[in-house]
């Protein structure tokens, strides 16, 4: 760090491949008792620019109407690994095998990823940033269906 307090280029490239890890508990919908284990890893920002590509359809133009239908699926394909951090979902059928699951299973699985990489569903980057710096630091109560445990 530098002796303003700021990061460094330095202190950036120390950070190359840093994952974060978390396990997420998924519980039965309506019984309420733990269902699955899983364990979730960070996404790089070439993996999250990679979702986001995938929802323009460039030779139309525009949207992309299965991109945008896939990319919580492909979000969780990115981040889902086993514990030692090996990715459980790989290759073309691993969309269909998250999208063929119960929303009460994967939409849980969503959340948790929003959250491990601090994305925000529909809202503008703008608002979240105002005056050029991020006040929402706070992460009180959670309403994910998902208990936390530690690795």
């Amino acid at each position: 760090m530098s002796e303003n307090g700021y990061a460094t280029l330095g202190d950036l490239e120390s950070l190359a491949g840093f994952r974060q890890y978390r396990d997420v508990i998924v519980t039965h919908p309506v019984a309420g008792k733990p269902l699955l284990k899983f364990r979730l890893q960070s996404i790089t920002e070439a993996e999250w620019s990679e979702i986001g590509s995938s929802n323009f359809d460039v030779k139309r133009g525009g949207l992309s109407e299965q991109g945008l239908q896939t990319s919580d699926a492909r979000l969780v394909a990115m981040s889902l690994v086993d514990g030692d951090g090996n990715l459980l979902m790989r290759g073309k059928g691993a969309l269909d095998k998250i999208r063929s699951l119960c929303a009460g299973i994967v939409e849980p699985l969503v959340r948790a990823c929003r959250e491990l990489n601090n994305l925000r569903s529909g809202e503008d980057p703008e608002k979240n940033s105002q005056d050029g710096s991020d006040s929402d630091t706070s992460s009180a109560e959670s309403t994910l269906p998902v208990e936390s445990a530690t690795a």
